[in-house]
């Protein structure tokens, strides 16, 4: 069983980048912008977010491969429910429900689950890091936006050299970790060897070209089809679409989404809505203008994936009691490259 987060570190996130937030815009403007919104946009807004949970199911299929061949309309349901989990609890507690469920549902190890969900997240934020840093090669970006890329960067290289190296040889990854870890007291280098053994378990799609290839096709997607979300509320808000505001909304989505990788309570709140009025105001939009569309485009990505996490728990008669029971993932996995025995 896993111990219970220490929640207090992302509520403090989220009131700091809240305070930053509200600090800067007049209240008054703010709420004239959110009144002058144009919601009939909402519609179309909504939909195109339950496609890209539609490829995000398909991205998931070809990770979970070595593990288990999964159709994708069952997990689609067990996504939804991951992403409901994120929007109410903090510190991205949905990761482990979906592992939870899939493992429990499709007989499979819910660690391996895990480690896949794990590549998930990497894969996103390839994507994100390749689109914020192209961008920035021929506009000017906030500072604070270039020391996050660069970040990132640095964190992509140490873990995608990890990837290589477990591609070679999942053994010699597993004894070079372990040495690694070996001054550590005992009690936490074995917890440490059994993330190990998760991670090289469920990583093995990675040595698949074909399915990594359409898992990577598949983020593509999914973030092509999240921007076009931002497009239409920023619509809905009347702003104008000249280039550098175009090529600012698509920085928006990247910085956004990137930020939230932040320690944060529960949906990313804060962080997301900072990084994408920041980033709209570098670009010419008025701090309330920004904030109200940072604000709303938020909603959208938080309210109706909680509504329908909820009613696939009721279709499937789980409760969050029942869960929470089940959820710790740290089942003892060998890390010599032997699955672990379901």
């Amino acid at each position: 069983m896993l111990k219970k987060p220490r929640f207090w570190i992302g509520t403090l996130s989220t009131a700091v980048f809240l305070f930053f937030l509200l600090r800067t815009i007049d209240f008054s403007e703010f709420s004239a912008a959110i009144k002058q919104a144009n919601y009939w946009y909402l519609i179309p807004a909504v939909v195109v977010y339950f496609v890209a949970v539609a490829f995000r199911s398909a991205r998931w299929h070809y990770l979970l491969m070595p593990l288990g061949n999964v159709p994708i309309h069952r997990l689609y349901s067990s996504v939804v429910i991951g992403f409901m989990v994120n929007n109410l609890l903090p510190v991205r507690l949905g990761e482990l429900f979906r592992a939870y469920l899939i493992g429990d549902n499709e007989k499979i190890s819910k660690s391996g689950a895990f480690a896949t969900i794990a590549m998930e997240r990497l894969l996103d934020a390839i994507v994100l890091a390749a689109v914020a840093f192209f961008i920035s090669l021929f506009v000017s970006v906030p500072p604070w936006l270039e020391t996050t890329i660069m970040l990132m960067a640095i964190s992509m290289a140490i873990c995608l050299a990890g990837l290589g190296l477990m591609m070679v040889s999942e053994t010699t990854a597993a004894a070079l970790l372990r040495m690694l870890f070996r001054p550590l007291p005992l009690k936490l280098r074995e917890k440490i060897y059994v993330l190990i053994g998760e991670f090289l378990i469920g990583l093995r799609s990675i040595k698949n070209p074909s399915h990594i290839a359409r898992a990577l096709l598949f983020s593509i997607l999914t973030w092509a089809t999240e921007s076009s979300i931002f497009y239409i509320m920023a619509l809905a808000f009347g702003f104008s679409f000249d280039n550098q505001m175009v090529i600012g909304i698509l920085l928006a989505v990247a910085a956004a989404n990137l930020l939230t990788a932040v320690p944060s309570s529960a949906g990313g709140v804060g962080p997301f809505e900072f990084a994408t009025r920041e980033t709209i105001v570098h670009f010419g939009i008025s701090h309330a203008a920004a904030t109200a569309f940072a604000v709303v485009v938020h909603a959208v990505l938080i309210i109706p994936v909680v509504v329908a996490g909820l009613y696939f728990l009721w279709t499937r008669n789980i409760s969050f009691r029942s869960i929470s029971k089940h959820m710790g993932i740290g089942e003892p996995v060998p890390v010599s490259g032997e699955p672990p025995k379901n």
